[in-house]
């Protein structure tokens, strides 16, 4: 309850990132493009953000940013991103 699991982050092995709620300071909701990384399964061609392994995203519309005090950014594509969202916020608020 106090740590977003991010499955799939780490390459080449798949390992989660483990991210606790206090050390996500903001999240960006974005529209997916070809030009925003849509049919990028895993990685990033941007040193600045860092998306997990997600085979569906190409089939997915909507990302999230997730803003941390570092210098990467991880960016996840969840089924329900509004639903995701709203949990992030509110297990935000009640850490901090």
């Amino acid at each position: 309850p106090d740590q977003l699991v991010i499955r799939g982050y780490y390459f080449p092995f798949g390992l989660p990132k483990r991210l606790h709620y206090t050390k996500i300071r903001r999240v960006e909701c974005f529209p997916m493009t070809a030009g925003t990384g849509r049919w990028r399964i895993w990685g990033t061609s941007s040193p600045r953000y860092w998306a997990h392994l997600d085979p569906g995203r190409p089939h997915k519309t909507v990302g999230l940013v997730l803003h941390l005090k570092g210098f990467v950014r991880p960016w996840i594509t969840p089924d329900d991103p509004d639903a995701v969202e709203a949990i992030i916020e509110q297990r935000r608020s009640n850490l901090a």
